[in-house]
């Protein structure tokens, strides 16, 4: 019976079963590393990559020295659930760009006197078009997007209460569909910031 293999990508996703010809096509295209945790068919363990050694990802030890230990799950060591909440943090904290970004597009847009917005938007922007607006509010939430990737849960819980403010235009304007889509970015921002106090929480004991 031909051995096939799982492993669990930097998104924190699970991809396979696949060959072994086909992971180690994966691992010269540097899709994953001696850490991603790897799962054989033959066992229902997941294991560092670096414990197969037909996937050549070992470290060998220098010529006389004895070989260095593996190191040992402990209250340091990363797990495959702080790989999981880590990867939640920054896929939420993205979220902070994508609001940048189509607040850029809206200027853009209002500049050129175009007949078209990206309603999906920032809705503050679009009360007082104007660059010292624009360059704040994608600034802040730049800001947040980057703390917010490197897990300070204050960025997510004040960007997600500065985009539910930015809401009530919506509310104000009736705008339905613009509004579902804050409710969206709000519930993909609540996921980040819940990883975040998982994982002190989790890292403090």
């Amino acid at each position: 019976m031909e051995t096939n293999y799982t492993i669990i990508g930097q998104d924190g996703e699970k991809y396979g079963p696949i060959d072994l010809a086909t992971l180690k096509q994966w691992i010269a295209e540097g899709r994953l590393s001696s850490a991603t945790q790897v799962m054989r068919s033959d066992s229902s363990t997941w294991l560092p990559a670096s414990q197969f050694p037909e996937l050549g990802l070992g470290v060998p030890p220098l010529s006389g020295a004895a070989p260095t230990p593996l190191p040992q799950a402990g209250p340091r060591a990363l797990s495959m659930e702080d790989s999981v909440m880590i990867s939640r943090i920054r896929v939420g904290a993205s979220w902070f760009y994508w609001i940048v970004g189509l607040a850029i597009v809206n200027y853009v847009l209002i500049a050129t006197n175009a007949n078209l917005l990206l309603a999906f938007g920032p809705g503050l922007p679009l009360l007082a078009p104007g660059n010292l607006l624009l360059l704040g509010t994608t600034g802040i939430y730049a800001i947040f997007g980057y703390f917010g990737g490197k897990g300070k849960s204050w960025a997510f819980v004040v960007g997600m209460l500065l985009y539910a403010l930015d809401a009530m235009v919506f509310v104000l304007a009736k705008d339905w569909l613009s509004l579902a889509f804050h409710g969206y970015v709000l519930y993909r921002l609540f996921m980040g910031a819940k990883s975040c106090f998982e994982l002190r929480a989790k890292r403090s004991h």
